[in-house]
């Protein structure tokens, strides 16, 4: 898939998560409220010094919270394959098809 190497993709449908996600009396504010602040984001990251992969990221923004509550952050996407450019572009695409 990248520069020719095949790798495995794992993709969570981001409409699915947020409906589960939603539902928990911690976001009750949000699911009235008229916005949803969301931060999508990817990173490259070493599990070991043979395994790379990389991983997209969604954070619930909660309104008056100032830091990053682990809690408000799901993993949307993962990919087998060393930090680039290009694999990342192909994540957030994969993510938001045309």
């Amino acid at each position: 898939m990248v520069k020719g190497v095949e790798t495995d993709i794992s993709i969570v449908n981001v409409h699915d998560l947020l409906s589960y996600v939603l539902i928990n009396e911690r976001y009750r504010d949000l699911v009235f409220s008229k916005q949803l602040h969301l931060k999508l984001s990817g990173d490259g990251r070493m599990s070991s010094k043979k395994s790379p992969f990389l991983l997209v990221t969604v954070t619930i923004m909660m309104k008056g919270h100032y830091y990053y509550d682990t809690d408000d952050v799901y993993t949307v996407a993962l990919m087998d394959y060393s930090e680039s450019r290009e694999a990342t572009e192909i994540l957030f695409d994969l993510l938001n098809p045309s």
